[in-house]
């Protein structure tokens, strides 16, 4: 066998110089005559400009996150109509006392519990009456922001899935807001952030751990990113375990004690934190209700009601 590697164009060219047919050129360098015609018919394809073509049928594009920068402020599991309005009153009081002009809005902006598939003890909420208070908040916002980004998250993707995929991010912001609107939406559950401190990850992701910040360690340690994670709702700021990367838990804009499957039944689950966070140079705030933050100081001409302690 020669030095000459056996390749298409190789085995072409001997098929043509010698004459001899695909099945005796096969033979004479130990291939079947379904290798040899595989790579001989491929080398044509290719030639003839065909086989980029070919590839391409057989390609799925199924885009990309969202890539950022910037600062921002973050809101995520806001679960509209639940909401707690006083605690999403102060993400505009924020915004606006920071100079902040994006906002991100990390998946789960509504409950659509009309679409859910998992069994229900009550009337669903109609979704008229969820899609008007989703749309209020995001006129609020659309009014103070220049830009919002929308990601999708466990409760976005309950529509897609009912439909079968048929309905997708935007229909679900065109629907509620119109599509002549500053809100991005992205079918992705995460985004990328890049800051002067690293890639922020800010993500709500499929996985769920009772024990706040243990999800999004993980995804620090599996990405190598600083990572802000919902869909827990939990609340906190430390390392991830290899000391490099910051992680967070970002609670929501929810009022967890108007959730059914909260309320209804005792459960040993953790309590639900609120909370939103501001990415600003880099640094992470993440803002909670008092004691978690001093909203005295931070806002100190804030009126009081929405700076209750826990109960």
């Amino acid at each position: 066998m020669p030095d000459q590697e056996i390749t298409g164009a190789f085995l072409y060219n001997v098929w043509k110089r010698t004459g001899k047919t695909k099945r005796e050129v096969g033979e004479m360098f130990g291939l079947t005559y379904g290798q040899c015609a595989g790579l001989i018919w491929r080398h044509q394809q290719a030639e003839k400009g065909k086989r980029q073509a070919s590839v391409k049928l057989f390609s799925v594009n199924i885009g990309a996150p969202a890539r950022l920068d910037g600062d921002w402020l973050i809101v995520g599991d806001v679960h509209c109509p639940t909401t707690d309005y006083e605690m999403a009153a102060l993400v505009g009081m924020v915004a606006e006392q920071r100079g902040l002009s994006q906002l991100l809005i990390a998946g789960d902006l509504l409950n659509q519990d009309v679409f859910s598939v998992h069994p229900r003890s009550g009337e669903p909420v109609p979704w008229q009456h969820e899609k008007a208070a989703a749309r209020s908040l995001l006129l609020e916002w659309m009014d103070q922001f220049e830009r919002i980004v929308w990601l999708a998250g466990n409760h976005e993707r309950r529509l897609s899935r009912s439909t079968w995929g048929a309905l997708e991010m935007v229909d679900l912001r065109d629907m509620i807001i119109g599509h002549q609107s500053n809100v991005e939406v992205s079918r992705y559950s995460y985004c990328l952030i890049d800051t002067p401190n690293g890639t922020w990850r800010v993500t709500h992701p499929r996985n769920y751990s009772r024990i706040p910040l243990r999800t999004a360690n993980a995804l620090a340690m599996k990405y190598g990113q600083h990572v802000l994670s919902f869909h827990e709702h939990h609340l906190g700021l430390a390392w991830a375990d290899n000391g490099r990367n910051l992680i967070a838990n970002g609670g929501g804009l929810f009022d967890w004690r108007r959730l059914e499957h909260v309320m209804l039944d005792d459960s040993t689950s953790p309590v639900m934190n609120k909370g939103f966070s501001v990415l600003e140079g880099g640094h992470l705030t993440v803002f909670g209700e008092s004691p978690y933050t001093d909203w005295a100081t931070v806002l100190p001409d804030a009126a009081a009601a929405p700076l209750r302690a826990v109960a």
